[in-house]
């Protein structure tokens, strides 16, 4: 069974089913290693968004990248987690996306979103920062204002595929 359909909060559904992404792709699942509430070992993800980074990404790569997934499709236990660590009571973040009990389901709980990085050779690559590292080293272009790095270069890399395959970056 490689494929299931979830609902998201409130009734809104995905009409599209979520597939595990550990059967194409290299899937790291940060959030179930680190033993966070409402996690699975499997990494979900919606069908086209799979296709989209087999077909329109990681094709585009150079020889020896790839793509490592941290993590997808996110149950609402999950969802509730992260926010209370990050944005809880004696946080000093800048609030992204809005408490997650009051926006239109946040895109990880319908399996659009997915975090991910370059991989050299099936190694995840940082890119300057560790995963969900909540700094501004981790902005978008954090890296763009100093001098050429490596990073910054795969940073762009990948900007470049996944955008050019119709994904947003965040």
């Amino acid at each position: 069974q490689n494929e299931r359909r979830e609902a998201g909060p409130a009734g809104v559904a995905s009409d599209e089913p979520l597939v595990d992404a550990g059967r194409a792709l290299l899937c790291v699942n940060c959030y179930d290693r680190a033993g966070w509430a409402g996690t699975s070992p499997t990494t979900w993800l919606r069908r086209g968004v799979v296709a989209r980074l087999l077909e329109g990404v990681q094709l585009d790569l150079p020889d020896g990248f790839g793509l490592a997934v941290f993590d997808g499709w996110r149950s609402p236990e999950t969802v509730r987690a992260l926010y209370d660590h990050f944005y809880g009571e004696g946080s000093d973040l800048a609030l992204r996306g809005g408490d997650p009990d009051n926006v239109a389901p946040p895109p990880h709980l319908t399996g659009g979103a997915v975090d991910l990085t370059l991989s050299w050779r099936g190694t995840p690559l940082s890119l300057g920062t560790p995963f969900d590292e909540f700094s501004p080293r981790a902005h978008l272009t954090a890296l763009e204002s100093g001098p050429a790095t490596l990073d910054r270069d795969l940073r762009r890399l990948l900007y470049t595929v996944m955008t050019e395959a119709g994904f947003a970056p965040y």
